[in-house]
Order: C-alpha cells, then structure tokens, then sequence
C-alpha cells in the first residue's frame, strides 16, 4: 500500500474510534500492520502527524481497557513522532502538549525561528484558501513565538495575523487585538527604518478597521502613520507597498469626505508604487488600486478618460499575471469591474460582453478560494445588465445561478452575505419581469429580506438592504389584490420606513427609501402615513446636498428624488380633505421645501452670511476664514501627510463650533439652515403666484396671494398628460428642419383648457381686453413636465380674449424664496450696462444679428454702454465688468446641458461663462439681465424642479430681473424681441415691456407661436 492510502487508512481509523470509542478498531492486528509500513515509508510532518496521533489513540484505547501504562511502546512512539512536530510543526501537536513538551525540551532559538516561519506560512495558506481556521493555527503558533522571544518583528507579524482572520471573519476583536499588538511592536521598535515599518503595518490594520466599521479616525490615524513613514530625506527610496497603502488610504477618506485633493494624490501614489514595483504580483495589485481609483474619479467628474485608464491599468494588472492562478481571479474581477462601469456610462455592448468573460473567469476559482464569492456576485449583476439588452432567457438564468452560488458560499465572505442576497433577490426580480413567473418574485422577496434581516443596525448597507425588500414586496402587490396585495404594501412600508431610520446608511438612500415609502403609503390610501414619508424624505434633503459636495454631485443626488416635493403637496392635500381640516399653507411649505433645494441652499448661504456681515463682522469674517482654508490644501509648512486629516478635523470642529455660535443669537437661530415658516407663505409681489403641482394621483394649483393660500383643483390635469404634451412640444421644438407650428399650437391649447382658463377664471380674471398697461400681473412656478412648457402663450391666439397673454401680464419663478428675495432687491442708484455680443463662434452658426442687435440696446443708454463685442467678449474682462454692472445684456450662443444644469453655459471668445462661475458672482448693484441666447431658461429634463438654469443663476448673482428664453431662438426675430423689449422699458417695468413686446412680435408671426413664445420673464 502506498504512503498516502496508509495515511488515509490510519486516519479513517482514528476518526472511527474518536466516533465510536471501539478500541479494535486501533488496537487490531491490522491497524498494527499499517502502522508499521507508514513508519517504514520516507518520512515529513503528515506522516509524523499521523503515527502520533495513532500511537496517542491506542494509549486511550489501552487506558480504557485498564492497559494503562505511560512507559508503554505506544506511548513512547507516540512522543518520538509528536517530538517531530514540536521541532517543526507544534501546530499540529494536541491541545495543551506543547507547553508539556516544552516543559522538557527547552525551545531554542533556532526552533522559533522555524516556528515563526511555519506560522507566517499557515497564515498565508488560510488567505489564500479563505480558511479562517488555518490563519488562526498560524496566530496561537505565533503567539507562542511571542511569549518566548517578544521582539518586535514577531509582535508585528502577530499583529498582521490577527488583521488577516479580521478580513476573512469581520470578528472586531480580531482586528481590536492587531491593532493592540501593532502598537507594541511600535513600542519594540529597536530603531526609525522598523518603525516606520511597524508604523505601516498598524496603518493598514487601521484601514481594515475603518473599512469595516466607518469610524473616520481609525482613516485618520492611518493617513497619520502612513505619512510619517512616507517622508523620505535624500535619495532614500520609499517601500511601493508603503505608498499603496497610503493611496488606498486617501482613496477611502476621498470616498467619506469628498476630497478632490485626496482621490487626486491617491492616483498619483498609486502610479508612483506601479513604476517602483518589481515584483510582478505586488505591481498588479497597485495597478489593480489604481484602476479602482480612477473609477472612483469618474464618478465625480463624470470624465470618461478616468474610466479609460481605469480599463488600461486594470487590463496591465491581468497581464502581469496571466500565470499566476492565485491573484489572476482579483485582477480578472477588477478588469471587469471597469469594464461594466464603462458600459454603463457609453453603452458599448462590448465592454459589457468583456466584462462577463472576466467575471466569469475570477468566478472559475475552487470553492474555498477567496472572494469567490463576490466574483459571482459581480458576474450575476453584469449578466443582469446584459439580459436587459439581450432579453436571452439564457443570461438571466446564469445570473441568478451565479447570485445562488454566491449566497451560498460561507466563510470568508460571511460579512457580504447581506449583498449576496440582495443580488440573487435583483436577479430574480428580473427573471420574474421577463417570465411572469410568480416563484420566482417569491424568492425574491425572501432574499432581500434575507439580506436587510442579516444587517446590523451600524451596517452601512442597511438601508438599501431594507429597501430592495421594500421593492420586491411593492412589485409582488401589483400581482395580488385584496388583503394580500395590502399585506404586502403594509409589508413594504415597514421596510422601507426601515430603511429611511438607518442612521449609519447615505442620506440618499435613506431619502429615496422615505420616498418610496410615501408612494406605497400612497396605493394604500394611508394619506396621513404618505405625508409623513415624504416629510422624512424632504428633511433629509439637506444631507443629500451636503454642502460638501460640488453642485454636480448635489444634482446628481438629486435627480433620484425628482418629483418629490409634488408628491408630498398632493398627499397634504389629500390627507387634510380625508380630515375635513385644509391646510393649504403646509401643503405649500411641502412643496417649496422639496424643490428648488439648491438654489435655496445657494440663496441662504450668500443672504444668511450677507446678514451676519451686516450685524456681526467679526463672525462673519472668523466664518469666512474657515471656509477658505477648508476649501485650500495644507500650507506649504506643515507636514504633508501627518496633519491634513488633524487640519481639517480641527476646521470642522472650529466651523461647527462657530455655527452653534451664530445660531445662539436670537436673530440667527436658522443660519445656514433649509427654512420655510407657515408664516412666510404670501406672496411678495402684487399679483398672485400660481403653483401648478402635478403629481401620480392629482394635480392642482395653488394660488399664494397677499392673504394666505388657496387651493384650485385642476380635474382636467394629469400627470401623463403633462409628460406627453411636453414631449410633443419638445419633440416639435427639435425636430429637423422648421419646428412643427401645429403641434405647438395644439399644445398650447391643451394647455389654457386643462389649465390656465380654469385657474384664470377661479381667479376673476376674464376674457376682456383691458389695455396692457392696466393687465393684472401673474407668476407662474410650474413643476414636473410643465416646468418645460410655456404657460404665459397657453390659449387660442386666433380668438380674442382666448389666451393668457391677452388676460394676464405673465412672468415665472423658480420658487417663492427665489421671487421674496429678487423683489427685496432696491433700484440701483445709478445706470451702468454691459452689452456682449459674439457674432463668430468656431464650429457653431454665425449669428449675423448679433452685432446690430448689440448697437441698437447700445443705444438706449444715453449715458452709453460697456460694450465687449466678439474678441473682447472673452470671459475674466465679462466676469470683471459685471461686477460693476446694473444691466447686462447678451447676444451670443448658450449651451444647456439637460442632465447636468451646472454644465450650462454662455458661450463666450475663448471660452464659456459656466453656471457654475455664474453662481458664485455677487453683483451689489445689478438690476437687469436679457440672455438673448438660446435656452437660458430652460433647466433640462433630469432636474427640473430644481429650476437650475442660465436666467435663474443671473438671478442668484444679483439681477432682480432676467430676461432668458426656453428653446432655440431664431436670429432676426431674436433681434426684433430685443428691440421691441428696449422700446417698451422706456415706460414698463420688465415684465410688461416683455409682455408688450410679444404681442408686437404675435402679430408679426401670428402662425408661428415657436417664434415669439419662447422669451419668459423672471421676477418681481
């Protein structure tokens, strides 16, 4: 029999008795026989291992036979075999033998070296195997090491054990104690290049902490050490796994701060540890970090080169390793991780089809291998995206296999199990949509609650956890009726209201779960229940737009909560009629609360500070200091790793300090906070402002007048009427060639009867034709799709009377905090205009009025005006002269970035005049802003409600008034509008020069309302 069938015959044997206690089973003539050849055989540890723990079995079988005899022949070989092992394996010795042993064979120095080294390999083979149980072997053999030789190598080595069981179990007290003996090690330290060694190593054990739990200064400190063991003098070369750490490190502070600075050196750090690299498995792994990087850049930036690079280190990384099967699968995972980022961002099918392959491959591991588990996962959601496009039966079936076999892989994954779930619940609630299947929505209901019930209440995933149980449970209520379907939206209601209280979870999540929760209260008819969840998602909002955010990443928050404030004035409205008390008021404040919510945090932060400059300088200043250095990197003296995290902790603790100042003074106590009292919803201006809500279920007006609210239902509005007309209306607007005139004039018709007629009616205003001096004034704030549509031209033009323009004087605001604040504005003193016009622009039409249209506002001012024509109009002398300026006027080209208003732009030499510059203007005397350009009024389709556009950002800068337009606008009669508008301001205000003006310019264009509709008034 050959070695390895006698070691397996032995072992058999001694399991049987360790089972049985049946001492034949050793003590036979056979077992004897067997033992005797396996001793003959060449020897090493499996072989010692087995005879030892053969001969210690028949020393039991023979004491439990009244045999006992210690000096006996077993006994004997048993310890001659176990003496082997506590050479070189103690590990293997029974509990509690090896201090016996030791006891009696003193330990040498040259046996803890092999101890050490046996050690250090057990914990590498429990890493790379995902054997928890194997690592912790590697971690009592250690700590044997440490007891007898406490150097501070072995504490370190110790320490880094401890920290990889605390990565393959997610036990706290593994990683506590690597992080306790880290900090002896440092204590050991004999001299600076082993400290800054120890110094790193209790660096990423702080990482694996925070990446695990979330505590900021576990982050901090590792930064802390990691910088000082980055900081080199003269040529001194530093470790590249030092600067990956440090990289990773920074990456992670950039993913919870949002630090541009820290994601930036993370990737430079990254490439400076792939360029230093030699080996080829540790150049991988950095590439690897890096690749991850970069993607996290795109996703603030929105840069697809980041996502190019991030393909092409990811790519460099499989190649480095292409033989090496036991990083190969993480590479594989991480290439295909940026490949189906990509896809998603471009759409390229091919990525995506890459993308599986890698997946595919990083999931063909053994079964123990490590993260296996959440290489299937991976591949079951890349399988998801592609089945979308595909809709072969074929793909969603392997992803919800691979989301099965993700699930049901233990061990070293345990603390994704939560995520796993979750997958298998996504891919079988697209299986259900594609096959009906009703099974298979059961299942999914059962995994995702699975995974939130598998969550802790600190779980960072808790809240999405708890809210893909809340949408599997609301999709299987579209399938039952009766109580079933009730008890599941009941059921819904609760997971989502779960969700919504996760404090440790992001704010967005919880915010979109509040309002999920609305919507299912909603089905339910609980109207009281439906306004709480909207309000819990409304005051959520200012999270969601943390300040520290750039506005982008605050519109992209956003855009998962469109609607939300519509929604919520629409269960107010009918949670007060199903009580019988009215609250028109809260119904208002719900709205204005939940939209235009960055242009009110834009609002409050320059008014509230403008405020506390006036009646406390020094406040304001010390506030303004902070905000400065918050914003700037670490000065040049201070230590370039070490301090930022304690710098910025300090500026924040300093800021929050100073807010609870300032909201301490009994006229401050709001500073800085989202506000809008009961008290404050009337309306600033002399005419009534209209809010149109449309929402799923009902749509109305309500009407802010000097004595409070009113509220006008609008039976013959809804929401899907308004999605469809405004796509009409847009679809007409940019269809090739002339606009389609009937389409809008359809339009427009619809309108003024589901809307304008009844309101304008409600409010007494009828179909006379008073002269336009003497037309009452109106200001619309449309929400939803009719943001996009031009309420002031609803009507019949062709019948008198049978139009808004012929009723009322129209103009628009994005909200009742925009409209108090642009009419508290005062007159300037004095007139100075800036006119900017640019006739040439490579690469886009010639706008051959532009000139003469500039000359001819020009000349209106007989004081005359700055004017920046064509070369002059590049963008530091506009910014300048408009500090100075009362009014502007611009003809030039504008660009509207329909997803990310931010991005919105007029179009100047050499260069745009962003929304983004725009906004942080402060022009202390402006009065008037005409945008004769394309767009300027037009906030795009995914942040509607948000109203961030060209005009409404003039208007945050300072003017009062602005003049901008909704669509494309046609030169010459563009030149005609602006001429028209200067004309009449000689004797009207804006808003009726502009309603003057149109008329001039209908009765120009009768048949072509696309011509001389699209100029809106904004303001008082």
């Amino acid at each position: 029999m050959d070695r390895q069938k006698l070691i397996l015959a032995l072992e058999r044997r001694i399991d049987e008795f360790d089972e049985t206690g049946d001492a034949a089973v050793v003590l036979s003539d056979q077992a004897s026989a067997e033992a005797r050849e396996l001793a003959e055989s060449p020897g090493g540890l499996q072989v010692a291992y087995t005879l030892g723990m053969f001969h210690h079995a028949r020393v039991v079988a023979n004491a439990q036979q009244g045999r006992e005899d210690p000096a006996s022949a077993d006994g004997l070989a048993a310890m001659t075999h176990f003496h082997t092992l506590y050479f070189e394996a103690p590990d293997l010795l029974p509990n509690g033998l090896l201090d016996t042993m030791a006891q009696v064979w003193p330990v040498t120095d040259d046996m803890i070296t092999r101890w050490a080294s046996r050690a250090l390999d057990l914990v590498r083979a429990g890493r790379q195997t995902g054997a928890p149980e194997v690592v912790a072997d590697g971690i009592a053999l250690l700590e044997h090491v440490t007891i007898r030789c406490r150097t501070a190598g072995y504490l370190s080595n110790l320490a880094l054990a401890h920290r990889t069981k605390f990565l393959l179990t997610g036990e706290e007290t593994d990683i506590a104690e690597a992080i306790q003996t880290a900090e002896l090690a440092m204590s050991e330290a004999a001299n600076e290049s082993d400290l800054r060694s120890f110094r790193s190593n209790l660096a990423i054990c702080c990482t694996a902490r925070y990446e695990r739990f979330g505590d900021l200064k576990d982050l901090d400190r590792s930064i802390q050490e990691l910088g000082a063991c980055t900081e080199t003098s003269g040529s001194e070369k530093v470790a590249p796994g030092r600067l990956s750490n440090l990289a990773a490190a920074l990456a992670s502070r950039y993913m919870t701060t949002g630090s541009r600075h820290d994601l930036d050196e993370a990737i430079s750090l990254f490439s400076q540890a792939v360029a230093v690299a030699t080996e080829p498995r540790e150049r991988a792994e950095y590439l690897a970090n890096q690749a991850g990087a970069h993607q996290l850049r795109f996703v603030l930036t929105g840069d697809t080169i980041d996502l190019d690079l991030a393909v092409e280190a990811a790519r460099t990384a499989v190649r480095d390793v292409e033989n090496d099967s036991i990083v190969l699968p993480a590479m594989a995972n991480t290439l295909g991780l940026a490949l189906k980022s990509r896809y998603q961002r471009t759409g390229i099918d091919d990525d995506l089809q890459e993308a599986i392959e890698h997946f595919r491959s990083a999931a063909d591991s053994p079964a123990g291998a490590p993260w296996r588990a959440s290489h299937l996962n991976n591949l079951s959601s890349a399988l998801r995206l592609a089945f979308v496009s595909s809709g072969d039966m074929a793909t969603i079936n392997e992803a919800v296999r691979s989301a099965e076999a993700a699930v049901s892989t233990n061990g070293a994954e345990a603390t994704m199990a939560a995520r796993h779930q979750s997958t298998l619940g996504a891919a079988l609630s697209r299986r259900f949509a594609a096959t009906g299947e009703l099974a298979d929505l059961d299942r999914a209901c059962t995994a995702t609650l699975r995974a939130a019930q598998s969550t802790s209440p600190e779980d960072s995933i808790r809240a999405a956890a708890y809210a893909n149980a809340g949408l599997a449970r609301r999709r299987r209520a579209n399938h039952h009726t009766g109580a079933t379907r009730r008890a599941d939206l009941e059921s819904a209601a609760l997971a989502y209201a779960t969700a919504a209280a996760a404090a440790t979870s992001p704010p967005l999540v919880r915010a979109i779960s509040a309002q999920d929760g609305g919507l299912a209260a909603v089905e339910l008819g609980a109207w009281a229940d439906a306004v709480a969840a909207f309000e819990a998602a409304i005051t959520l909002l200012g999270e969601v737009t943390d300040d520290r955010l750039t506005p982008d990443d605050q519109g992209h928050q956003l855009t998962s909560l469109s609607g939300l404030g519509s929604m919520a004035t629409a269960a107010a409205l009918a949670a007060a009629e199903e009580a019988g008390r009215p609250d028109h008021v809260r119904a208002f404040s719900l709205l204005e609360r939940g939209r235009g919510v960055i242009l009110s945090r834009l609002l409050s932060t320059r008014d509230d500070l403008d405020d506390l400059r006036v009646r406390h300088r020094q406040l304001a200043a010390e506030f303004d200091r902070i905000r400065r250095e918050l914003d700037q990197d670490a000065p040049a003296d201070v230590s370039r790793w070490a301090s930022p995290a304690a710098r910025r902790r300090r500026l924040s603790d300093e800021r929050d300090h100073l807010l609870e100042t300032i909201r301490a003074l009994p006229e401050f106590t709001g500073f800085l906070l989202p506000r809008l009292a009961a008290g404050e919803v009337v309306t600033p201006v002399d005419g009534p402002v209209v809010a149109i809500n449309v929402a799923a279920h009902r749509c109305d007006a309500l009407v802010v007048t000097r004595e409070g609210v009113r509220h006008l239902p609008l039976p013959g509005l809804g929401q899907h009427d308004a999605v469809t007309n405004a796509n009409k209306f847009l679809g007409a607007l940019h269809s090739p060639g002339q606009a389609d005139d009937k389409i809008v004039e359809s339009v427009l018709r619809w309108m003024w009867n589901a809307i304008a007629e009844p309101i304008l009616d409600e409010l007494g205003v009828d179909g006379g034709r008073p002269d336009g001096d003497h037309l009452p004034r109106l200001w619309w704030m449309p929400t939803g799709a009719l943001s996009m549509l031009p309420i002031h031209a609803a009507g019949y033009h062709h019948i008198p009377g049978k139009s808004v323009l012929d009723r009322v004087v129209s103009s628009y605001t994005p909200t009742l905090r925009t409209l108090r604040d642009a009419a508290a504005r005062p007159a300037p003193a004095h007139e100075r205009p800036l006119v900017v016009a640019v006739p040439e622009t490579p690469g886009r039409r010639a706008l051959v009025a532009a000139r003469g249209e500039a000359d001819r506002v020009a000349s209106h001012f007989a004081a005359g005006a700055v004017c920046l024509i064509q070369d002059d109009a590049v963008p530091e002398r506009v910014v300048s002269e408009l500090a100075t300026a009362t009014w502007a006027h611009f003809a030039c080209h504008a660009n509207t970035d329909a997803v990310e208003p931010f991005r919105s732009h007029l179009t100047l030499r050499d260069g745009p005049l962003s929304v983004r510059r725009l906004a942080s203007l402060r022009i202390p005397d402006a009065w008037l802003a005409y945008l004769s350009a394309c767009t300027t009024a037009f906030s795009g389709t995914a942040l509607s409600d948000e109203a961030i556009h060209i005009s409404s950002v003039f208007q945050l800068a300072g003017f009062p008034h602005v003049i901008g337009t909704l669509w494309n606008v046609l030169d010459l009669p563009s030149e005609r509008m602006a001429e028209y508008v200067y004309d009449e301001l000689t004797r009207h205000s804006p808003a009726r020069a502009v309603h003057a003006a149109q008329h001039r310019l209908r009765d120009r264009y009768p048949e072509s309302p696309t011509t001389w509709a699209p100029h809106v008034h904004l303001g008082p």
